[in-house]
């Protein structure tokens, strides 16, 4: 893996659209938390937090943090691995959520 075609964007992703297509724009440089080798801490608060991991402009994967806890600092620690032709997203957010996806294709996210 190629950790500088890496993105991490934290934002709003609602789950009342069309398709997944509307996840790809131009992202706010407060909202990219990874870029390659750029990184900066996600700002989570209390309810809901969301992120969209790209790689290589080809693969995506979303997903919702729900923080229960307003003052809970979180570690996020992101790892992508390569199986077959797919990419698997590992993430583990402290130590008490730990989930490992397979990444999605961007060319189909108009499915």
């Amino acid at each position: 893996m190629t950790y500088s075609k890496v993105k991490v964007i934290q934002g709003f992703f609602s789950i009342n659209r069309k398709n997944d297509l509307e996840l790809f724009h131009e992202w706010p440089d407060d909202q990219i938390i990874y870029n390659g080798s750029n990184s900066h801490k996600p700002e989570t608060e209390y309810g809901e937090n969301d992120f969209l991991v790209l790689y290589n402009d080809q693969y995506y994967f979303q997903f919702r943090h729900f923080q229960t806890d307003e003052s809970e600092d979180n570690s996020f620690d992101f790892h992508l691995t390569q199986a077959d032709t797919s990419i698997h997203l590992e993430v583990k957010i402290n130590d008490n959520v730990n989930f490992r996806r397979k990444m999605n294709r961007i060319n189909q996210s108009h499915l």
